[in-house]
Order: structure tokens, then C-alpha cells, then sequence
């Protein structure tokens, strides 16, 4: 230790005596410890930070999955109790529903989004309120269930963080609920929910197949595995199909890990972000090797002295370590300091409003002990790869050949080795490039794809009218109506149009549908689409086309013929072989009870419309199903207003329009659907956008390494430079002879960089669309820009060679 602390001193003496390589060395690894870090912290909170319930491993969404279709369905109820019954597998098994309450009673009206749980459902999570207490089980009947457990989001944002809350009395939904407890801070499942109230099925809707409404979460008891879990669900869909022949869908049960639902979506993006900075740190470790053994050219002659006289070379290879590392140590210090800024910005890059996204909610990125121990680890991996060629060329020297002026050797392996570095940093700069410009190409091919609508200058809301108020669908009805004309009267609408499922909103619903003269398919094997009530306006607010046929109009009311839409994906999927004007008149089938309580009636098809990506730019379009809503008016509508001017201006005005009809209904989701849109995109922006920073980073290290190498190579060639030009080489001559050696080097290392993207890019295959991982106009394009730079890096010191007088040159000793 001693012996360190001596070279640790005589090594900061040296890099203080030399400013400029030690400011540049360390702003170089500030950079990419610093990146590293910053996106560590992120990956830490959104997905290593273990989810805050008790051994989460062992917890499974159970879900339900139509035969043919790779998509999660809630389960009925008869497959809850048969799942809590299989104690041999699992140690409890909870039902829940969302749903969505009115809040009133202080302050202005609003809608939160909130989960009816089954007892036990806090216990097998294994958390406690931090306030109060969480439900028993006699608070799980009908009749019992007026109770209500906050998150900490709503306790702080509603309630001012009030400590008595627990006891007070809420209106939900026009009812009374007693607050028996508030959850702690990070406990929040599913992720959004801000309340819980009771489950409380009714009577008798237990044994009731076609409830397909629960989400299912169940515990795997300690030893049992996921194959053995899945062997019990196929066995409880055999039998479930025998007894209730409803109650389970064709593909039947199926598990999913919890973790999935909280960041699924953010694995792929996060996992080529985090390679990418990796590669960003590596190539300015190789800068930083190049730098080095610039400075170490610099001092050969003193090191060969020190051999000379005896110094050992693990001497001589320790001294370049701890100088690595104290160059190391300061970056690191930096770059933590940087991480530690950037923490606040960083959960600004994850949207919060697509529902349909399985993301971290990111509150805050914390700088903590785990990353500062990832920030000196970090400093460990820059040490041994900085430090590694300057100790090799320290272990290799040649003191007999430097004192006797024959150098020549060690001069050629001394470009060679700086030459190995930057072809190094020029190759992982190209695969940096060639990964960010196919996410790139990626993510403009989905943005040019459309959705099948004009997000442009409309305003979204949602209105959601208490069960309680609008119980009838006479009531719904008047209150819509009213809504709209008084929304469609305001200063600087355009058009304005209701529909229940608003595009990228996450809520959507499926209904299963028959042509009419169809038998009626065996349970569980119904044919199912997309469905939606819709108003006239509607189609002309969204700019949705109609390709054949019409749209609905006012003559579409509760007393006309039965009537339909359906779009073009549905022709496709359901009426192979027909055109979209052949599709119209034809008749349909739709499960959806008519107001009169009959069974369902066979309803027109009036008109096709175009495809709409209702769940984002990067899923295909499902085939849909619309319905008049004066037809089928049902408790939720969406608001669709498409203004003359800056949509988000007529927020407040929309607003009051709804609050004169009703002043107790509460306006949610109240955002112009452009910045929705452009949320839906989020993750990919983000994945393009670091990325895209971190290529152009590497890039401009690896220009500045193809700069050092060349600037080297000219300075100890000046004479034979001035030789050239005493003969008569020109000076365009002598720029062409630097720069064809120069970008002799930067092809080599391009060269290694296109194989090993090759090798590489398929790991970006779950994140491209439209794109293959061996697209050649994303490879030419990153490696045009490279050897541009390149180039550029390489000209600045082939112009300065030209400009050598050979008379001061060769009069000099």
C-alpha cells in the first residue's frame, strides 16, 4: 500500500503538470461513466428495484385466452373458486374488477380509477396500510362493501396528506365510504389505481360462466413450479369446459409472472439503451488508452532510464495502472455528479397516460448506494481498459534500442498500437451507429404508417355518468345529447363526435358476432371483434374515411332499423373474398342485448370504414364493429372535439360546457389526442433518441481518436513530409498521401464494425417494424456517416502536414 500511495502521488504530480491531456481524459470518461450511470439508475428503478410485495416471483396473473389469439382475457368467476381450490398449487388465489368512481363532495368533481378486491387480497401481497387497516371478510358481502382503502398518490393529492383521514366518510359514486386505511407510497397495484373498495360479488354470480370480468392474482406455494402451476391450470380448463362449459375460453388458462404486468414493455427498449451506453464507455476508454499512449511517447526516454537503471516492469505496469485509475476515479466523480443531475429529468421519458402499456410508473430516479457502488465498478472496468495498452507498452519497452537512438521498432509498434485503438473505437462507433439508425428507420416507418385518424387539433375527454344518477338509458341518452350540443356551440369547434373507447386510450371491448344465418358457434369458440357506440359526428371529427356505404346519421335512433359499421380489417378477417362495397347489406349478429330485452337482433351493415390502430402505431388493426349510440346507449362516452385553433385552449371551455348540463360530472382524460398519439410512441422515441446521442457520442470519440492518431503520425513524419516537399510534391499530394493512410484506418476498423453489427443487430428485432435487422440502407447510411467524419477528423491534420516549409524543416538538427 505504501508503494501505491507513492505512485498515486508522483502519478496526480504528472497529470497536473499536464492539464490538457488530464482535463480531456477525464471529461472523456466523465461522459461515459456518467451515461452509464444515469442509465443504470433507470434501469435500477424500472426494472431491477424488486416490486414492493412480499416474494414477488412466486405471484401469477391468471388469465383467460381466446383459441387462435395471443391475448389476455380476464376469467369468469367459476375459474377463480376452482383455482383457490387447488391449494396444492397455489396458497391463495384473489379475485378483482376495476372500476371507475365518481368523487365528489369537496372540490371539483372527478373520476378515479380504482380496483374492487377479494379478501386476503392485501395478505397474500404481504403489505399493510400505512395508516388504518386494510378489508375483512365480512366486508366482502353485498350490503357490507361501503369501505375504502386510498393510495398514498390520492392521500397526498386530494386529501393534503391528511393523518386523520382514516374514519372520514367519502362519496363515491353518490354512496358513502368509510376510509379504513391508506396505503404506503409504493404499493399501488395494478399500477395506476389510486383507491380499493370490496369486491363483494353478488349472489349467486359465482357459478356464473359468462362473468368474464376478474383478474385473477395467485401466490405458487414455495417448491412448486411454474410447469407444475401449468399443469394445474390445463387441468382446471378440462374441467371447467366439462362442467361449466362458458366459463372457460378455447385456449385456455394461462400464468403470467407479475412482473410483466409493471414493466414488460420496457425490458427490450431499456436492454438495447443500456448496451448501447456500455459501448459509449468502451470506446472512451480506448480514447482515453490512445491519449495515453501519446503522453507515454512523450516520456520514453525517461522510462528506458528508469530500466536502465534497474526499475522493474511490474513497477513500471503498476504506475500506469494507478495513474488509469486516478484518472478513472475523477471521471467517475463527474459522472455520478451527472447522474445525479439528470435523476429528475429521466422519469419525464415514460409516459403515464397509454394504458395499454405495461410500464414502470416512475415517480423519481434515485442516485443510491447501488448505483454509486455501479459508478466504482464502472471505474474499475475504465481502469483495466484504459490503463491496459500504456502498462503493456511500460512492460514492453526497450531501454538499449531508445538510449542508443534505434528506436525506429518501438516508433512502428507505437502507431500500430495507437492505430489498433481508434479501428477499435471506429468499430464499436459504427455498430452504435448502424443499432440507432435501424431504430431509427424503425420508428419513422410507424410514425409515416397512420392511425387511421387525424390527431391534429382534437381534444379528448371522458365522461363517465354515475350509475346512480343515469340509471336508464333515456337518462344517458339525454345527458349525451346535451352534452354535445352544448360542446358543438362553443367558439372554435370544428366538429365534435362521442364514442365509448376513445384511439390510444387503453379501454377497448370485444363482442362476438355471427352473420346472420350462421349457426351459433359452441361456447368458447365465438368469433369476436372489437366494438364500439358511436355517434354521428363521430367519424367526421376523427377524419375516419368511409369507403363504402355511409356513416350513421340522425335517422339512426333508438326506434330505426337496427344498424351497423364495421371496418375494413373486419371484411378481411370475416368476409374473405368480399369487397368493401359487397360487405354492405349484409346482415349481422352483434351479443348485445337490445334495449327491449330481447335477444339480439340481426343488425345492416351500412358502411365500411377505414382501419384504426386504437391500441398505437405499432399493433395492426383489429377488425371493429360500431353501433349507433342512440341505439345502444351505454354509461361512458368519449368526447372527440376537433378545434380551429390550439386544442389544449379549449380545455377549461369544454369543461364548464359539461359542467352546465350536470355540474357533478366529473370531465376525465381531458388532453389533446396529438400529445396522446405521440405518447404511444414513447418508448421507441426514447430507445431512438438515446441511442441515436449515444452513436453520436462514440462517433465524435472515435473522430477525435482518428484525429490524435493522425495529428501524432504527421508531427513525427514532419521531416520526411518536408522531404516530399522540398522534391516537389504538391500540396494537395501530400493531403491525399495522409488522408488515404488515414481512412485506410478508418475503413479497417468500419470493416470490423459491419461484421460484428451484423452479428449484433438481431437483438434489435423485437423493437424494429417495418424493418429487417440487415437493412442495407440504415448499414450504408451509418457507415457513410463514419467515414465522413472520419475524414473530417483525418483532413484537419493532412492540411497542416501540407502547410510544412521545408527549409525550416530540414535546417533543423
Amino acid at each position: 500500500m505504501t508503494g501505491i500511495l507513492r505512485d498515486a502521488r508522483t502519478a496526480a504530480r504528472g497529470l497536473l503538470r499536464a492539464p490538457a491531456f488530464t482535463l480531456l481524459a477525464v471529461s472523456t470518461l466523465a461522459l461515459g461513466i456518467g451515461a452509464n450511470a444515469a442509465i443504470f439508475a433507470l434501469v435500477n428503478e424500472a426494472l431491477l428495484r424488486p416490486l414492493p410485495f412480499r416474494e414477488p416471483s412466486r405471484l401469477v396473473h391468471v388469465w383467460d385466452r381466446a383459441e387462435g389469439v395471443d391475448e389476455e382475457r380476464p376469467v369468469s368467476p367459476p375459474v377463480w373458486s376452482a383455482l383457490a381450490a387447488r391449494t396444492d398449487v397455489f396458497e391463495a388465489a384473489c379475485a378483482s374488477f376495476d372500476d371507475v368512481y365518481t368523487l365528489t363532495g369537496s372540490g371539483e368533481p372527478e373520476s378515479i380509477s380504482g380496483y374492487r378486491l377479494s379478501a386476503g387480497f392485501f395478505p397474500m401481497l404481504g403489505v399493510k396500510p400505512m395508516l388504518g387497516r386494510s378489508f375483512t371478510g365480512d366486508e366482502d358481502r353485498p350490503g357490507h362493501e361501503h369501505v375504502v382503502v386510498l393510495s398514498h398518490r390520492l392521500w397526498q393529492r386530494r386529501f393534503g396528506s391528511d393523518p386523520a383521514i382514516v374514519g372520514r366518510s367519502l362519496t363515491l359514486s353518490g354512496e358513502a365510504y368509510t376510509v379504513v386505511g391508506v396505503m404506503p407510497p409504493r404499493v399501488v397495484h395494478p399500477p395506476g389505481v389510486e383507491l380499493w373498495t370490496p369486491l363483494a360479488l353478488p349472489d349467486g354470480s359465482r357459478d356464473d360462466g359468462r362473468l368474464r370480468v376478474l383478474r385473477v392474482l395467485a401466490r405458487i406455494r414455495p417448491g412448486v413450479g411454474r410447469e407444475a402451476a401449468a399443469r394445474a391450470l390445463a387441468d382446471v380448463s378440462a374441467r371447467l369446459k366439462r362442467e361449466h362449459p362458458n366459463a372457460v375460453r378455447g385456449g385456455g388458462l394461462v400464468a403470467q409472472p407479475l412482473d410483466i404486468l409493471y414493466r414488460g414493455d420496457a425490458r427490450r427498449p431499456l436492454a438495447a439503451v443500456a448496451g448501447a451506453v456500455a459501448l459509449v464507455l468502451l470506446v472512451a476508454c480506448a480514447n482515453v488508452a490512445g491519449l495515453s499512449l501519446a503522453r507515454a511517447a512523450g516520456r520514453r526516454q525517461a522510462v528506458a532510464v528508469r530500466v536502465a537503471l534497474g526499475a522493474g516492469r511490474g513497477r513500471l505496469v503498476r504506475e500506469s495502472l494507478v495513474e488509469a485509475g486516478i484518472l478513472s476515479l475523477a471521471g467517475g466523480g463527474l459522472g455520478l455528479a451527472f447522474a445525479y443531475w439528470s435523476a429528475g429529468l429521466l422519469p419525464a421519458l415514460f409516459p403515464q397516460s397509454i394504458a395499454n402499456l405495461k410500464l414502470p410508473r416512475i415517480e423519481a430516479v434515485s442516485v443510491d448506494l447501488r448505483i454509486v457502488l455501479f459508478g466504482l465498478g464502472a471505474c474499475v472496468v475504465s481502469t483495466l481498459v484504459s490503463g491496459a495498452a500504456p502498462a503493456l507498452r511500460s512492460a514492453l519497452s526497450e531501454p538499449e534500442g531508445i538510449l542508443r537512438g534505434a528506436g525506429r521498432g518501438i516508433a512502428v509498434r507505437r502507431e500500430r498500437g495507437g492505430s489498433l485503438l481508434v479501428a477499435a473505437e471506429v468499430a464499436l462507433a459504427l455498430v452504435l451507429l448502424v443499432g440507432a439508425a435501424l431504430l431509427l428507420r424503425s420508428f419513422l416507418e410507424l410514425r409515416g404508417s397512420g392511425l387511421g385518424f387525424d390527431p391534429e387539433r382534437v381534444l379528448s375527454a371522458r365522461i363517465l355518468p354515475p350509475e346512480h344518477r343515469y340509471g336508464d338509458a333515456g337518462k344517458i341518452t339525454a345527458l349525451h345529447d346535451a352534452v354535445l350540443e352544448r360542446v358543438r356551440s362553443l367558439p372554435g369547434v370544428e366538429a365534435a363526435g362521442s364514442v365509448t373507447f376513445l384511439p390510444l386510450s387503453g379501454w377497448h371491448g370485444k363482442r362476438a358476432h355471427r352473420l346472420e344465418g350462421e349457426a351459433a358457434p359452441p361456447p368458447g369458440a365465438e368469433k369476436e371483434a372489437e366494438f364500439r357506440m358511436v355517434d354521428p359526428g363521430y367519424l367526421a371529427a376523427m377524419r375516419i374515411p368511409v369507403l363504402a356505404g355511409r356513416g350513421f346519421d340522425a335517422h339512426d335512433g333508438a326506434t330505426s332499423l337496427p344498424v351497423v359499421l364495421v371496418n375494413e380489417a373486419f371484411v378481411r378477417r370475416f368476409l374473405p373474398g368480399t369487397t368493401v362495397a359487397d360487405a354492405v347489406g349484409r346482415r349481422l349478429i352483434v351479443s348485445v342485448r337490445p334495449l327491449d330485452g330481447g335477444p339480439p337482433r340481426p343488425r345492416e351493415i351500412v358502411g365500411v370504414t377505414g382501419d384504426v390502430r386504437h391500441l398505437g402505431f405499432d399493433h395492426a388493426p383489429d377488425p371493429e364493429i360500431d353501433l349507433p349510440f342512440a341505439q345502444e346507449p351505454v354509461p361512458l362516452f368519449c368526447l372527440a372535439v376537433r378545434t380551429k385553433g390550439d386544442p389544449q385552449a379549449m380545455a377549461t371551455a369544454l369543461r364548464r360546457a359539461v359542467w352546465q348540463v350536470d355540474p357533478d360530472q366529473p370531465v376525465a382524460y381531458l388532453m389533446p389526442l396529438e400529445e396522446l398519439a405521440a405518447e404511444s410512441l414513447a418508448l421507441r422515441r426514447l430507445s431512438a433518441l438515446l441511442v441515436g446521442a449515444f452513436a453520436a457520442l462514440a462517433l465524435g470519440l472515435a473522430a477525435l481518436g482518428v484525429y490524435g492518431v493522425v495529428s501524432q503520425v504527421v508531427v513525427r513524419r514532419t521531416r520526411e513530409i518536408g522531404v516530399r516537399v522540398a522534391l516537389g510534391a504538391t500540396p494537395s499530394a501530400v493531403v491525399t498521401h495522409v488522408m488515404v493512410q488515414s481512412l485506410g484506418l478508418a475503413a479497417g476498423g468500419a470493416a470490423a464494425g459491419l461484421l460484428a453489427s451484423l452479428a449484433l443487430a438481431p437483438l434489435l428485432r423485437g423493437l424494429l417494424v417495418g424493418v429487417t435487422p440487415a437493412d442495407p440502407l440504415s448499414f450504408a447510411a451509418a457507415a457513410s456517416c463514419l467515414l465522413a467524419a472520419a475524414g473530417l477528423a483525418a483532413y484537419l491534420p493532412a492540411r497542416r502536414a501540407a502547410r510544412v516549409d521545408p527549409a525550416a524543416v530540414l535546417r533543423e538538427p
